[in-house]
């Protein structure tokens, strides 16, 4: 709405450059020039439809790029696990069925993990000496992976996400590439559950 808006108000400005610049006289039989009547009419109609339109325009330009903020917009909302209607995100009740929902969802925003979702600037810090990975944030991406997939074993785990695991490796700056690797099997093995 906010491009349309844009678009529309160059239109309209122009409309109103337009009807400031109508000639409104007509030549007479003696070589003079008289003012129209009809034409200072449709001037001045000109003139009220492009400032309209302008007004209007203006309107959609600064209304239309809003973004909901009460969390109703469509990025914040997932079905319902029990009845299938949109919720909030950060719901703990269905307000269409009464289910809770906290931990359903929470359970399922955990199974549509995805590794190459995390940014890779996440898992190192840059020092003056080098680059310095980041240990806790590859076990804690290592036991989210083991929390989505409860019912597998590690190696299993480690054979599904092993495309992920190399895409997101790849963003890493080389120094470090190899670390990570050898602290995520590390983790990945070494983190045990007791769910």
């Amino acid at each position: 709405m906010k491009n349309f808006g844009i678009f529309l108000l160059v239109v309209g400005v122009l409309a109103v450059f337009a009807s400031f610049n109508m000639d409104v006289s007509v030549a007479t039989g003696y070589g003079g020039r008289v003012n129209n009547i009809g034409l200072m009419a449709q001037r001045e109609n000109l003139l009220l439809i492009s400032c309209f339109i302008v007004l209007c325009s203006l309107l959609l330009v600064i209304f239309g790029g809003k973004r909901s903020l009460n969390g109703d917009s469509k990025s914040n909302q997932i079905k319902c696990p029990f009845c299938a209607e949109q919720i909030n995100v950060e719901a703990i009740k269905c307000k269409h069925c009464g289910s809770d929902v906290q931990e359903k969802t929470k359970e399922i925003t955990l199974k549509k993990f995805k590794p190459s979702s995390v940014p890779p600037e996440f898992f190192y810090k840059r020092r003056k000496d080098g680059i310095e990975l980041i240990d806790d944030r590859v076990k804690e991406l290592s036991e989210t992976l083991i929390k989505a997939n409860i019912d597998k074993d590690t190696q299993e785990i480690e054979l599904h996400y092993q495309s992920e695991i190399e895409s997101l490796n790849k963003g890493l700056p080389k120094a470090i590439r190899k670390q990570f690797h050898e602290r995520y099997i590390h983790w990945l093995h070494g983190i045990e559950f007791n769910e």
